[in-house]
């Protein structure tokens, strides 16, 4: 078999069609694993991400919230004791009392010193009289004094229970939350009693909150946290870091009017040096401008008495307004979570502090950068893992491919290929493998094929050389033999006058007493079959090769109780039509004792040699007939030669002189009669 390489001669192409199979189910694998796991990762990313970010703002908003009512609580119960603490009958005895009466001041100490030791988070406690001046007081430096120019005094002697934010005292310059009820007689409002919630104990406050175990923020987080409160104005009154620069500095601008009510009230206390008593000089709040977004937003949220969250940006320059966006920040971006505290449970008044949690964003959106560098550490891993599986997965997959190319190649180039060559192949149970069972069937049915081919040439040339017209006969039906295993063939002429098969030639290796003879008929002792039944009507109607695999399944069949095989119990039937221009000459058919022994290769191998064995045998008919022709001819010859020999010796007798006298003689004899 001869093979061209056009490899060379083909132009390499690039195209995705033309690259290794190998190669394509690579790149087709990565692509399937790593676009979606790709995608998937920026979609779980962003969408943890998010979810991260919401559940910490909310865990920003939770713990404001619970600062917020840690505080709210330790005011509530304040107001609760001095709430009792102004009904007491010693208080009203003494504030009812008239002007000109002198009394015992004693009973009101014992009142404060109760209060006081009730309740460790009050450092100072006192009594007002209606005007505002201190009757009785904790700390003796405030006796006398008048502070009717503060809220808590002017609010309770209106006769409504009052709380502060915080105040920075004026006298002792200490931090701190006052509450005031009125104290009545039943008919007027006659004074106040107050207490003073220490300062310090707020900053305790939002100082342990940090310090506490939480579930919803880790260690790192709260380290980073800081919580203050503002009051109503915007001011950080207090801070978890009692040295922050932002303490009693308000957050954006302050009102002109908000900053008489706030000197008004001494709510910052005084600004004088230290060590200077007679100094009278009023604090007022250092407004940071850079922080106005977010001082606005939380007012509001004081205001609605509603929880929340926002952005700022931290500035290095506090005292500067900018107009920055959070995505313009030129600085540290950080986010709050806030909750307002108050004591009134009337809806449309505003709330008393806002408890604001600050985090850096960085430290904030630390849970969100890991989850995606562990998202995105994940997503190598398992990039790694698909590269390795798809790099396994397509060299398993191509491999057979890769063997039945090669095996193709080597039938290509004429090289041995037998089937157990890719037996491992054509074991897989896949389309592979039925691929590879199909390709070693077409190439063994190819070979097979070639090598029928080959036999019916060297057949036909075997034939092609006989010369003898019987010789030739038997010889057909004995090379039929070597590619189609029969027991018993006939080969018959047709004689067309009288529409029959008339057997020339058979093949018996049935008898055990034929001995693999081939046996020759004279036409005179010749079995004939007429063509319009039994079989052999079948065959000539159908015009080509006619098997019958099983005869006793056929029951329409009718094999003819002149057919020699018939009593040999034959099962297995293949004949064929032997042909000359068109025109039927003969037939060949060939039988088997078992059923199935012949198959439609068997079939098309016959019919092959048949064309062959019909020109052979019109050859030979030829021949013979033109051996018959000649041999009359020489006969018809013979007969004229010895007719002219019989009239050269008549003439050569009758021109003999002797003849002619004799002629002569019997012309005389009747003239002698007539005398």
């Amino acid at each position: 078999m001869s093979t061209v390489n056009n490899s060379q001669d083909t132009p390499k192409k690039i195209g995705f069609r033309h690259w290794k199979i190998s190669v394509k189910l690579l790149v087709v694998m990565l692509l399937l694993i790593l676009i979606p796991m790709g995608v998937g990762t920026y979609i779980s990313t962003e969408t943890g991400g998010d979810l991260l970010e919401h559940e910490s703002i909310v865990n920003l908003e939770r713990l404001a919230y619970s600062t917020a009512q840690r505080i709210q609580q330790l005011l509530s119960d304040n107001h609760e004791f001095i709430h009792f603490t102004s009904k007491n009958r010693d208080v009203i005895s003494y504030l009812n009392a008239a002007e000109d009466v002198p009394l015992d001041t004693q009973p009101l100490y014992y009142v404060i010193q109760s209060m006081l030791n009730s309740n460790s988070f009050i450092n100072l406690a006192s009594v007002f009289d209606q005007d505002g001046t201190v009757v009785a007081h904790s700390n003796e430096i405030y006796l006398g004094k008048n502070y009717k120019f503060r809220d808590y005094v002017q609010v309770a002697l209106d006769g409504e229970e009052y709380t502060s934010g915080i105040l920075i005292g004026t006298t002792d310059g200490k931090p701190g939350i006052i509450s005031s009820a009125p104290v009545s007689d039943g008919a007027n409002t006659i004074g106040l009693i107050s207490t003073r919630i220490k300062g310090d104990l707020i900053t305790d406050i939002l100082r342990s909150t940090l310090s506490m175990k939480s579930k919803d923020l880790d260690d790192s987080e709260l380290t980073a946290i800081d919580i203050y409160l503002i009051d109503k104005y915007g001011i950080v009154m207090s801070h978890s870091n009692p040295d922050s620069e932002w303490l009693y500095r308000s957050l954006g601008s302050v009102s002109e009017q908000d900053k008489e009510i706030i000197k008004g009230a001494k709510m910052l206390g005084l600004d004088c040096p230290e060590g200077d008593g007679e100094c009278t000089k009023v604090r007022i709040p250092e407004e940071m401008f850079a922080l106005q977004s977010l001082g606005d937003s939380l007012l509001l949220g004081l205001k609605e008495r509603t929880s929340g969250s926002a952005k700022y940006c931290l500035t290095d320059d506090l005292l500067t307004a900018t107009d920055q966006t959070e995505a313009q920040c030129n600085g540290d971006r950080h986010v709050v979570g806030y909750s307002p505290v108050f004591t009134s449970n009337d809806p449309d008044a505003a709330g008393l502090f806002m408890v604001v949690v600050d985090i850096p964003e960085t430290e904030f959106l630390s849970g969100i950068n890991q989850l995606i560098i562990s998202s995105l550490i994940v997503a190598l891993i398992m990039g790694v893992l698909g590269i390795l599986i798809a790099l396994f997965v397509a060299r398993m997959l191509s491999k057979p491919i890769t063997r039945l190319a090669r095996a193709a190649a080597d039938v290509e180039a004429d090289r041995p290929f037998e089937p157990e060559d890719i037996a491992d192949v054509s074991e897989q149970g896949d389309e592979v493998g039925q691929l590879s069972r199909v390709f070693s069937n077409m190439v063994m049915a190819l070979r097979a094929r070639m090598a029928e081919l080959q036999t019916i040439y060297e057949i036909g040339q075997e034939i092609s050389a006989g010369v003898d017209f019987e010789d030739t006969l038997k010889y057909i039906l004995s090379s039929i033999r070597k590619v189609i295993h029969y027991e018993m063939a006939e080969l018959s002429f047709y004689v067309e006058s009288q529409r029959q098969m008339m057997v020339r030639t058979d093949a018996d290796f049935v008898s055990d007493d034929r001995d693999h003879d081939i046996m020759y008929y004279e036409p005179e002792t010749a079995r004939i079959y007429d063509i319009d039944k039994g079989i052999m009507a079948r065959l000539v109607s159908r015009g080509s090769a006619l098997l019958v695999a099983n005869m006793t399944e056929d029951q329409d069949l009718e094999a003819g109780d002149e057919r020699k095989w018939k009593d040999d119990d034959a099962k297995s039937y293949l004949g064929v039509i032997l042909k000359a221009k068109s025109k039927v000459i003969g037939s060949i058919e060939l039988v088997n004792r078992e059923p199935y022994q012949f198959d439609e290769d068997n079939a098309r191998l016959l019919s092959s040699i048949a064309v062959q064995a019909a020109i052979e045998v019109q050859n030979a008919l030829d021949i013979q007939e033109r051996e018959r022709q000649l041999e009359q001819q020489i006969l018809n010859m013979d007969i004229v030669i010895d007719q002219e020999k019989q009239d050269q010796q008549v003439e050569a007798i009758t021109d003999d002189e002797f003849f002619q006298e004799l002629v002569e003689m019997k012309k005389e004899e009747p003239k002698a009669e007539e005398e």
